[in-house]
């Protein structure tokens, strides 16, 4: 299992080691270029809309646009999922119990920033009957729900994605949330299998222990790909004073005041327009 989130972490990590494939030259060629990864694929029937998607995350390499897809429709086929998935009421749930977020700004460099939030595993279902929790499956749904929607950007496929990982809080009591089944889904859900350059890693307030874990799984990695991950601290007194400040990658005013920032930010809000906007 060690090996699989290494693999995962180098994969998705990594820059393209090679120079990429000469980009169309307009819409007709590019269409063309989704045609020839769709005959490629066949009898495996995927939308056009995800194919162009897969092929500009591989910077146009039909073969690897190729493996993605391939991966993708075996992961998703064997997990039960449909090919997009639709916000249906446990991954509506999931998405209102704040595990993850979407933020409404980007990073210095232009980057989309999804926020895990990892310390509400710990209360994600304190207050329901054991009739209404939320499934781990059904939050690992809801991350794909909303990278789905990220990805939809073209212009996320140019900057990459950036994932702000706030551990505040965390202990190791939080694995007995999950199974092994579920460690190897949340593995294989993205591994080589989703259409998604995730080019930075922010952890914030992660306490010695967590520090320790998440430097021992860098420490397996190749050294560009560590220097993709950042530990950063706000202004807090309570932040590792050794870890780089956030700020240097990001602006106060673009997270919120539970991120160190000044953003205005309404989650719940941000899911009833998420959710309007997936329906139209």
């Amino acid at each position: 299992m060690l090996k699989d989130v290494v693999d995962y972490l180098q994969s998705a990590l990594t820059s393209r080691t090679k120079e990429a494939a000469i980009p169309p030259k307009d819409e007709d060629e590019a269409q063309q270029r989704v045609a020839q990864l769709a005959a490629e694929l066949e009898p495996l029937v995927l939308s056009d809309s995800f194919l162009r998607k897969c092929l500009m995350c591989r910077d146009w390499h039909q073969q690897e646009a190729a493996t993605v897809a391939r991966n993708f429709s075996r992961f998703r086929d064997s997990a039960g999922w449909p090919y997009r998935i639709e916000c249906t009421e446990d991954v509506k749930a999931a998405l209102l119990s704040g595990l993850h977020w979407i933020l409404p700004t980007r990073d210095i460099d232009g980057r989309p920033m999804l926020v895990y939030n990892g310390k509400v595993l710990d209360s994600i279902n304190a207050r329901i009957t054991p009739q209404q929790r939320i499934s781990i499956e059904s939050l690992q749904k809801m991350g794909c729900f909303l990278m789905e929607l990220l990805t939809d950007d073209p212009a996320c496929h140019q900057h990459g994605v950036a994932l702000v990982f706030d551990v505040g809080g965390i202990t190791l009591g939080l694995l007995r949330h999950f199974t092994l089944a579920d460690i190897k889904r949340g593995v294989m859900m993205w591994k080589e299998s989703f259409p998604c350059k995730l080019r930075r890693v922010y952890v914030l307030r992660a306490s010695p222990v967590i520090s320790s874990i998440v430097h021992f799984v860098l420490g397996l990695l190749a050294k560009k790909i560590r220097d993709r991950v950042h530990f950063v601290k706000t202004d807090s007194p309570d932040d590792n004073q050794s870890d780089e400040p956030f700020w240097l990658f990001v602006r106060k005013d673009s997270v919120p005041p539970s991120l160190g920032g000044t953003l205005r930010f309404d989650w719940p809000a941000e899911v009833e327009r998420i959710i309007a906007s997936a329906a139209s």
